[in-house]
């Protein structure tokens, strides 16, 4: 039987030889082109290969058989024969053509009909494999191939053979083995190893700079995208012979448990040494071994786990605890929304928890793949908008025990491959768990997996060796996170758990250092280093050196200080606006800012561009205030201003000062500071200068680096101007003499052999072009192809050229890893100039603010460029918003209000530039093609980007408007961007996420503002303008139907712009457009009618209908538009178009209102509404937020409530059709009308109940709600405070928490809308906006009252403090009722009245009552209740601070004067 087995064996072995002649030799095993088999005694052998080391032999009697032969050699031929084909002149040869020659050399063989038969595998995978060898490159969907130098070196053709004796053959055997007892890991990257240097020329050296020679013996060291092909061999081991050598994923078991090590070093090897790029893991396994804690140590960016029981007896239940000390962990399951960030473990049950039964699928698995498809392609869609462009992806798969799962398998197979095909590139690694798994789904994956490594280790075996590779690197210091608290103990009780999940949004600065401390000094000097260059200190370098070890003290900086601790003493919300010179240390002095804070308030900096809603932040700072009481202070440098406003809107229950931080490119001159806005100039003041020569001394090695320094110095002292950025440069390079000389030494151009830039010259230049224009980062990863790196490398600063180092430092401001940008606005201007102008001399002049007019005329093509670069980058789907949509976007796209603040601008706050500031700069002139030929190639590059689309359309509207051709290009680009969110749109609106809200809130408004435009040359753009084309009376009756058309659409992509707009991200803008194009219709119809509008709109002629109803109709409208936009935006955020137009309305209508009454009769609800609108006209004025609180005469004020009650009982009892928000809007104003001075009746609170219950049964806002509550909560109390139902205050206290929950998007939802007043029936509800303004620290005032009006109105409640009383900015009264026994909680600002602290805890105050949305019952004006000392009967007596006088209950009357107790 063993001579039958060992027959066998050698007839295997020699099918399975691909060299020459040769004989089996059983000890040993050899690879040779991926195929496997014994090691032999060669004969008649030319050359042998085994990794990088080559043995060559050439023995008479060579001959070259059918089917022995050597495929790297035939490759190499073959591909010879390719290039020799005419038209064939590129270097790379597709791998199809090659295919083809290579079986034509070889058709004599019929059992040859593809490379597979001979190489056991797909050519493309052979390839991928022998990366020594071949270079692989993808063009589009084609794979291109050429041989590497020590290819071409061993099989050329004109290579001649070498000669050695016979007996060199046994020589050879024993060389062969030496080597692989001496190399125990040998590269097979499918491109290039990360460390083989890219193949360009460097201007310093002005030669090649090759990839290292591995043909020589060299072999690489271990990488990121090597893997190991033998296992490592003593060689003192006398059983090497007997080794069996052939690949790891072709070991026997009993191999594998004799040498587990090669396993091991395998998985670590595929997995990077779990260091490099980011991974995720896709667990299948129900098992829990010993060492499974050990997987809580890898980075995980996801998790997609398969095991319903996970998270009560599985993988999760183990390593939840010690992921949350490291990251946030956010647990979903396949119906929810996944959200990955650097900073978290999304961790997705795709069968369901038990947690969130709503979630779990059928046991079958072909009942609930269908259901949950959808779900899968939304988290891959996000997975790829993760890593498209920054990051490569290792997916680590854990293999079940098939017979527990059963068909589980298959699907599971099929959501890697999904997974596979979507995100690019990915590595996997196959894990079966020790179980040699043979399913057809496992083999599936193993044959279609392009960059798959199998492991045959049991799961314990996995498990000890993640822990021996990462227990020291994941080490972590015990830490105490201490932060100022309001009750000074400086115990926030913030965990492990808790810091994860702040960081991974808000960098916070705790009171001590939480950082792991620094073991190298280099390291410190790098960093010094690296700040001198333009970078930005870490926060660990403040905590290990502390301020002044850097920086120093800028005068401002103390200024800044007592404002903002002013703010905070005050607990009052700011938004403080740093703007700072480029180069001017702004971020470094932002930072000191928050340094110098950080021990009065907690203070954190918000990460940037995290892609994350914004309400992500607004929980983590709610959360800091919450455990500290305090107001907490957020740095958010660089970010959007909207973004900005949108978070100061969202933040409620906690008092936040942001400190806004932006770059300001333009002179600072006559820039005066304001209590909330401050200038940083990029000059330094004589101190300034002082202070940073010393310090910069200190890191000064070099003598004539210190002398240069102290010249600066005295340059300024003898009033010569110098910046900032001058210093830092001085202080790091060797003879500084000015930024252009500094630039010109490192980039050297000019010293190109051809006019084309050198790759990592280009790099340089798209990156200035991103951070001068976008003032943005991006990824290493984003230019590794660029440079020459393997795409399945992970590309990190260090791996750059020196040259490039010079000028590029890391982001770490962004919320992102790895991300990296030029040191210096300025440096980026100049390498830009001196690209751009290459081409033609320049001399040393003065440097501007902008680049030059030369450098600007070549900045088109260079823009396109780097376009058509970004768009190699894979983005499929049409919803992408990754990294590299977003670096495009802020470089091409985006307007910076603040850049039009110049003196020769007419400045408008709320206004923006027409186009971004790249756009702006390049030069043109009409009909500015190029800059139609960028938004074209953006277009065109990103075919699936609506944003871009939309742009595209917007600069058609702006700038080519006179062609009618383009006026429809325009039209077709809004609707390509609109079919492209089609699946969005598709969606209700609560549905979509607030990122796509955004997006489809700005399409529509420009799709809005484009008809605007198209009118606006025939009606003028405001009140007054003359129209730049005259309309004949003849022309007038085709043309206003053609206006009324584009009228009607731009009003109905100005509703959908703010039906999308997401919730507390409201501006004035959406408003302001569709008013604008009514009013514009309509004053254009009034200049060419004959009579009044009000008696056109009511003319019984048959022609022009559709315009006199869609007039008639806009007199109701924009008084809504109008009466909406002011009820949702603060005054400060208001554009002051909205108050031209209201002029603009007023002078349309207002002198004709008075007609309406002759002309209508109020049997429908149009019509009625248009009599209210008419007469409101009489008492609009701009400055005034609700004109029902001005109307003067009885009878216009009883005709308004009359009609709106009209209105309703249409709507109630006739059934009409109606408008959601109209009726909102009129019951908002019915609801003020009925308690108006001037109007008579008195309705009851129970009267007034019944119209809210029908207003809130239909529309169910907000309003209603509110309006709900207080009815409630009006009969609870009674008529002045006396008590009144208990039922409907427990049903007030029921409505509360759908309130406040609604509450969140509304502004200043804690002020309140309504008072609680004297007397009974609805006039006991003081109406707000009389007190509006009047209050300070929630103190009313007696000042700008209307006439009659005055806080003595209002009824003063008593109440008792409650517990704990420790918060300053919310404390709880419990009012005193006489009759309710339902206890009324009232909430107050302790400390605006002097009453926070435990010390008042039980005491008797007095207070104001008014109703929020958001806290409901709101005390103002808490006082402590004064007593007096009864004469008569010696009983104390409660006397408010509102009454003289109060009867005792002995009936003595007791005065304020009397003796106070």
């Amino acid at each position: 039987m063993a001579e039958r087995r060992k027959r066998k064996s050698k007839k295997k072995g020699a099918q399975r030889a691909t060299l020459m002649n040769v004989e089996e030799d059983p000890g040993v095993v050899q690879q040779t082109s991926n195929v496997t088999m014994n090691v032999i005694k060669m004969k008649n052998c030319q050359e042998i290969h085994i990794g990088n080391k080559t043995v060559s032999m050439a023995l008479s009697g060579t001959t070259l058989e059918e089917e022995h032969f050597d495929l790297d050699k035939e490759l190499v031929l073959s591909y010879y024969s390719v290039r020799a084909k005419p038209g064939q002149e590129s270097e790379e040869v597709n791998i199809q053509a090659l295919e083809t020659v290579f079986l034509s050399r070889h058709k004599s063989s019929k059992k040859i009909s593809s490379f597979k038969d001979v190489g056991k595998q797909k050519l493309l995978q052979y390839l991928r494999a022998k990366g020594e060898l071949y270079i692989l490159s993808r063009q589009d969907d084609r794979w291109n191939v050429k041989p590497t130098p020590q290819a071409i070196e061993r099989y050329s053709p004109h290579k001649a053979s070498e000669s050695i004796t016979e007996e060199a053959e046994k020589s050879a055997r024993h060389s062969t083995l030496d080597m692989v007892r001496n190399y125990s890991s040998l590269p097979t990257v499918g491109v290039m190893s990360k460390e083989e240097k890219p193949w360009y020329k460097t201007p310093t050296s002005g030669t090649h700079s090759p990839a290292k020679d591995t043909s020589k013996g060299a072999i690489p060291k271990r990488c990121g995208t090597e893997r190991r092909l033998f296992p490592a061999i003593d060689p003192e081991d006398t059983e090497a012979e007997k080794l069996d050598l052939r690949p790891q994923h072709a070991l026997t078991p009993q191999q594998q448990m004799k040498h587990p090590l090669t396993e091991i070093q395998k998985l670590m090897t595929a997995a990077k040494d779990f260091q490099q790029g980011h991974y995720i893991l896709i667990n299948c396994e129900k098992e829990r071994p010993p060492s499974l804690e050990s997987l809580s140590l890898v980075p995980w960016l996801a998790v997609f786990d398969f095991d319903q029981d996970s998270r009560r007896s599985g993988l999760l239940l183990v390593v939840e605890s010690q992921i949350k000390k490291m990251k946030a962990l956010n647990i979903c399951t396949w119906k929810d929304q996944p959200r990955y960030t650097d900073g978290s473990v999304q961790w997705c049950f795709m069968r369901g928890c038990p947690d969130m039964p709503e979630s779990l699928l059928d046991t079958e698995p072909k009942k609930w793949s269908k259901d949950y498809q959808a779900s899968v392609e939304s988290f891959l869609q996000q997975l790829e908008n993760f890593t498209c462009g920054y990051t490569n992806l290792t997916i680590f798969i854990l293999w079940p025990k098939e017979e527990k799962v059963g068909n589980l398998t298959h699907h599971i197979s099929k959501f890697i491959m999904r997974m596979e095909e979507s995100v690019e590139p990915v590595s996997v690694i196959l894990c079966d768990c020790g179980r040699m798994a043979k399913s057809r789904p496992f083999t599936m994956l193993c044959e279609d997996l392009e960059k798959l490594t199998c492991i045959h280790l049991n799961l314990e075996q996995i498990c000890r060796a993640i822990l021996n590779e990462l227990k020291d690197k994941t080490k972590r210091a015990v830490v105490t996170y201490k932060l100022p608290t309001e009750n000074g103990t400086c115990d926030a009780k913030i965990t492990d758990e808790d810091a994860a999940w702040l960081r991974d949004e808000i960098e916070i600065l705790y009171l001590k250092n939480p950082y792991a401390k620094t073991k190298n000094p280099d390291e410190l000097k790098q960093e010094c280093e690296a700040f001198f260059r333009g970078g930005t200190i870490k926060w660990p370098i403040w905590y290990e050196c502390g301020s002044g070890h850097l920086d120093v003290e800028r005068d401002l900086l103390q200024k800044m200080v007592e404002k903002v601790k002013s703010y905070g003493e005050n607990f009052k919300s700011e938004r403080i606006i740093l703007s700072h010179a480029p180069g001017s240390g702004g971020t470094t002095f932002a930072q000191r800012l928050l340094w110098e804070l950080k021990e009065f308030f907690p203070c954190a900096q918000a990460k940037l561009h995290t892609g994350t809603p914004i309400s992500e932040c607004v929980s983590r700072i709610e959360f800091l205030g919450s455990r500290t009481h305090l107001p907490v202070v957020l740095l958010l440098d660089g970010e959007e201003m909207q973004r900005v406003d949108h978070l100061r809107r969202m933040v409620k229950d906690v008092c936040l000062i942001i400190l806004y931080v932006k770059r300001y490119p333009y002179s600072m001159k006559n820039k005066q500071a304001t209590s909330f806005k401050f200038w940083l100039q990029g000059k330094v003041s004589q101190c300034e200068a002082n202070m940073l020569s010393l310090k910069f001394q200190d890191h000064c090695d070099e003598e004539s680096k210190k002398m240069a320094l102290q010249a600066l110095s005295m340059d300024v002292k003898s009033s010569k101007v110098h910046y900032v950025y001058e210093f830092g440069l001085t202080a790091y390079e060797h003879e500084y003499r000015g930024v252009q000389s500094y630039v010109r030494g490192y980039l050297q151009v000019e010293k190109n052999q051809t006019a084309e830039l050198l790759p990592w010259q280009t790099v340089l230049g798209y990156l200035s072009l991103v951070y001068y224009y976008g003032q943005s980062s991006v990824p290493c990863q984003f230019f590794g192809t660029k440079l020459g790196f393997s795409p399945n490398a992970t590309i990190t600063i260090d791996d750059f050229p020196s040259q490039m180092t010079e000028f590029i430092v890391p982001d770490v401001n962004e919320a992102k890893k790895n991300m990296i940008r030029i040191c210096h606005f300025i440096i980026a201007k100049e390498i830009l100039e001196q690209i751009l102008t290459r081409h033609q001399p320049r001399s040393i002049e003065k440097s501007s603010e902008t680049l030059s007019k030369e450098a600007r005329s070549n900045l088109h093509n260079f823009a396109m460029e780097f376009i058509e670069y970004a768009s190699k980058k894979k983005v499929k789907a049409a919803m992408s918003l990754n990294i590299v949509n977003d670096v495009l976007a802020r470089t091409f796209i985006f307007r910076d209000s603040s850049y039009i603040e110049e003196p020769d601008v007419e400045f408008v706050p709320w206004r923006k530039p027409k186009l971004s500031q790249l756009m702006s700069d390049i030069e043109c002139c009409k009909p500015y093609t190029e800059r139609l030929n960028v938004f074209k190639k953006l277009v065109e590059c990103f075919p699936n980007n609506p944003n871009f689309h939309a742009h595209l359309g917007r600069f058609y509207g702006l700038y080519r408007r006179d062609d009618i051709q383009d006026e429809k290009k325009a039209q077709q680009c809004f609707d390509r961007a609109l079919s492209l969110c089609k699946d969005e749109l598709a969606k209700d609106v609560e549905a979509v996420d607030d990122q796509m809200r955004v997006i489809l809130k700005y399409i529509y408004h420009m799709y809005g503002m484009i008809y605007n435009r198209r009118i606006s040359p025939y009606t003028g753009k405001s009140l007054g303008d003359k129209p730049e084309h005259r309309t004949s009376e003849a022309e007038f009756k085709n043309r206003v139907e053609d206006i009324l058309h584009m009228v009607q659409l731009a009003c109905f992509y100005f509703g959908e712009s703010r039906r999308y707009c997401p919730k507390s991200g409201e501006d004035s803008f959406g408003y302001c457009g569709e008013i604008t194009a009514r009013l514009q219709l309509s004053d254009f119809t009034h200049r060419h009618i004959q009579g009044s509008l009000i008696q056109f709109i009511h003319s019984t002629e048959d022609t022009l209908s559709d315009l006199r109803n869609f007039i008639k109709e806009s007199i109701c409208e924009i008084s809504d538009l109008i009466r909406e936009c002011l009820s949702i935006l603060e005054t400060v955020e208001i554009d002051p178009v909205l108050y031209q137009c209201i002029e603009w309305y007023e002078a349309l209508f207002k002198m004709e209102a008075a007609e309406i009454k002759h002309f209508i009769i109020p049997n429908s609800m149009e019509n009625r509404r248009l009599k209210i609108a008419a007469i409101k006209l009489k008492y609009t004025k701009s400055h005034r937020r609700t004109s029902l609180e001005y109307v003067t005469t009885h009878n216009d004020i009883t005709e308004i409530i009359k009609d709106y009650e009209g209105i309703f009982h249409d709507i109630h009892q006739s059934g009409c059709e109606f408008s959601l928000k109209a009726l909102d809007l009129d019951y908002r104003e019915w609801i003020i009308g009925i308690r108006h001075f001037l109007y008579c009746k008195n309705y009851s609170v129970e009267e007034v109940l019944i119209h809210v219950r029908q207003w809130n049964g239909k529309v169910e806002s907000l309003y209603s709600k509110y309006y709900l509550f207080i009815m409630y909560s009006l009969l609870g109390l009674g008529p002045n405070g006396t008590g009144g139902s208990k039922d409907m205050m427990k049903l007030a206290i029921e409505v509360k928490p759908e309130l406040c929950k609604m509450s969140k998007t509304v502004v200043r939802s804690k002020y309140p809308w309504e008072w609680y007043g004297k007397g009974d029936g609805i006039k006991s509800l003081i109406t707000g906006t009389r007190f509006y303004g009047l209050f300070e620290g929630r103190n009313l005032g007696k000042s700008m009252l209307l006439p009659g009006e005055d806080a003595t109105r209002l009824v003063v409640l008593k109440g008792t403090i409650c517990k704990p009383n420790t918060n300053k900015m919310l404390g709880y009264i419990n009012l005193d009722m006489e009759r309710n026994a339902v206890p009324i909680q009232v909430a107050f600002v302790p400390m605006d009245f002097d009453l926070n602290g435990r010390r008042y805890v039980g005491e008797m105050v007095e207070l104001l009552l008014g109703f929020s949305v958001f806290n409901g019952f709101e005390g103002f004006n808490v006082k402590l209740l004064q007593r007096y000392k009864c004469h008569s009967c010696d009983l104390p007596v409660e006397v408010t601070s509102y009454e003289s006088s109060h009867p005792c209950i002995c009936g003595n009357t007791v005065h304020r004067i009397d003796s106070m107790i």
